[in-house]
């Protein structure tokens, strides 16, 4: 798809301001966009049909990890608090 640099940036992808390249590493792309580096030129409509799919039992498993550190987290606050 392609995408157009609305700053300078440099990483997996290095792009100047007002660039066009096609690039086929979704992720990246989203990334970019997300972030206000780039704006979508063509294929956005396909992207963002793949964005909304399911996610991988991977994606999951990191989720979960997080969610279950998120709580661990909060619930160590809220014995400290029951301490004092």
């Amino acid at each position: 798809m392609q995408i157009r640099a609305l700053k300078n940036f440099t990483g997996i992808i290095s792009m100047s301001m007002g660039e066009i390249t096609d690039c086929k590493n979704e992720t990246a792309v989203r990334d970019l966009v997300a972030a206000g580096y780039a704006e979508y030129i063509n294929g956005a409509e396909n992207f963002e049909q793949t964005e909304t799919e399911d996610k991988t039992e991977e994606d999951k498993t990191e989720e979960d990890k997080t969610e279950k550190a998120a709580k661990k987290t909060a619930r160590k606050k809220e014995d400290r608090k029951d301490e004092t």
